[in-house]
Formats: C-alpha cells, sequence, structure tokens
C-alpha cells in the first residue's frame, strides 16, 4: 500500500511539473525520472497456512517388524510445501522440543537424531534444535515435497508416544 503511494505520488510530481512548463509557456522541457525498488519476498505455503515461517506437529508411527528388522521407516511426501519467492530462497527446518518423546513405561527416551528430513534427491539428514538448510532455489513459485526417515533400535526400542514439532523457514538470499 505504502508503495502504491509512493509510486502515485512520484508520478503526480512528474506531472505537475510537466503541467507547470507547459502552462508557462516556455519551450524548456523538464525530464523527470521515476524508479522504485521492489523489496525481496519470500513466503511458504501449506494446506491454506502461509508465511515465512510454518510450524507443523508429527505424531512418529509405531514401527512395524519389518520396520525394527531394517531399523527405520522412511516416510516419502510426507508433506508438501510450496515456496514462493521474487528472488534466490532457503529452506531451513529445526525441531522444537530436544527428544522425540518417552516411552510409555517411561525407560525410553527416542533422540532427536532418529529423526531425519530430506528435500528432493538430497541426503537425509539428523533433525537438530538448530536451522539446518534442506532446499534452495532460483526466484518463482516451487513445490518442496519433504520426506521422513525415522531410525529404530531394536533392541533399545519401546512402545511409547513419540513425536515432533517442526518449524520450516525460508529466507532470501
Amino acid at each position: 500500500m505504502a508503495r502504491r503511494a509512493v509510486i502515485s505520488g512520484l508520478l503526480l510530481s512528474g506531472l505537475l511539473i510537466l503541467l507547470t512548463a507547459q502552462a508557462s509557456g516556455t519551450s524548456d522541457s523538464a525530464r523527470t525520472t521515476i524508479s522504485w525498488t521492489a523489496l525481496p519476498f519470500a513466503r511458504l505455503s501449506l494446506e491454506g497456512e502461509s508465511g515465512q515461517a510454518i510450524t507443523t506437529r508429527f505424531a512418529l508411527p509405531q514401527p512395524s517388524e519389518t520396520d525394527l528388522e531394517r531399523g527405520y521407516r522412511e516416510i516419502p511426501k510426507a508433506l508438501t510445501l510450496i515456496a514462493a519467492s521474487n528472488v534466490r530462497w532457503r529452506l531451513a527446518v529445526r525441531a522444537v522440543e530436544a527428544d522425540l518423546g518417552r516411552s510409555y513405561d517411561g525407560t525410553y527416551v527416542k533422540p532427536l537424531s532418529d529423526f531425519q528430513v530430506r528435500a528432493g534427491d538430497e541426503p537425509y539428514r539428523p533433525i537438530s534444535n538448530t536451522d539446518q538448510v534442506i532446499a534452495h532455489g532460483p526466484s518463482g513459485r516451487h513445490k518442496v515435497e519433504v520426506d521422513y526417515l525415522i531410525l529404530f533400535d531394536r533392541e533399545r526400542h519401546r512402545p511409547g508416544d513419540y513425536h515432533v514439532t517442526l518449524t520450516y523457514t525460508i529466507t532470501t538470499d
């Protein structure tokens, strides 16, 4: 809104200069240069929500016997974000909690590093409490599909209430 007011004011000023010059009957001409700067912006969208940061909560599923045997469960396209920017951008993710939760019997705390994320064909990265860049791109509108990987240690794993709250943040380069 403020940008429109500035542009309108500049256009009006230029028009007044031209009208004043014509009304005075002089043959002198006036030249006005109008310019503006488009500020960089970046925005994330997810299911009707949008902003520079989006927070999601993911409940980890209980592992199947196959998950425990192979030591992990992969969840492809667990989340799809839309990144929109008029300049180059970066997408970072961080966990809010210090761990993934406790077993029902209280004997096991699932470490945050057992939850990993990636976007596109990048390698999986363990989640942490600090921002980690998982995607980047040029200006425009881009669909960013995020995959999750949950690690399981058959010997230590106990059934429990495991979850993670993730904050995704988009910034401009």
